[in-house]
């Protein structure tokens, strides 16, 4: 009788051990949608911005275009890493702070113009 009381005890730590690594896991995945959505957000909102920028020459035009195609590529990226399922959460959320740094780096270089 008290080898049973040990085993069920240690199912039942097992089982709390592996609902509380559940819950970790789904707050990671949580809060990893989270920025990409954010990220999203802020690339429309920039997207939308750079379509209202009047463009007065040749040279500007271009500039707003190739900023437009930047902008809608981030966003293919954001939206790859969303609908990727096969990624390792490790990997997964290297490549969401590589994207965010790359956005972050490239935000700060149109602010330099």
């Amino acid at each position: 009788m008290c080898q049973c009381r040990v085993v069920r005890f240690s199912q039942q730590s097992r089982q709390r051990v592996l609902v509380g690594e559940q819950k970790n896991l789904l707050q990671e995945q949580d809060e990893k949608q989270r920025v990409l959505n954010e990220l999203d957000a802020k690339l429309a909102s920039l997207i939308k911005e750079n379509a209202q920028a009047e463009a007065r020459n040749n040279a500007q035009r271009e500039k707003k275009e190739e900023i437009e195609s930047r902008l809608r590529k981030y966003r293919e990226e954001i939206s790859d890493l969303k609908s990727d399922p096969r990624s390792p959460d490790e990997e997964k959320k290297r490549r969401i702070e590589e994207l965010e740094k790359r956005i972050d780096a490239y935000l700060k270089s149109l602010r330099a113009l």
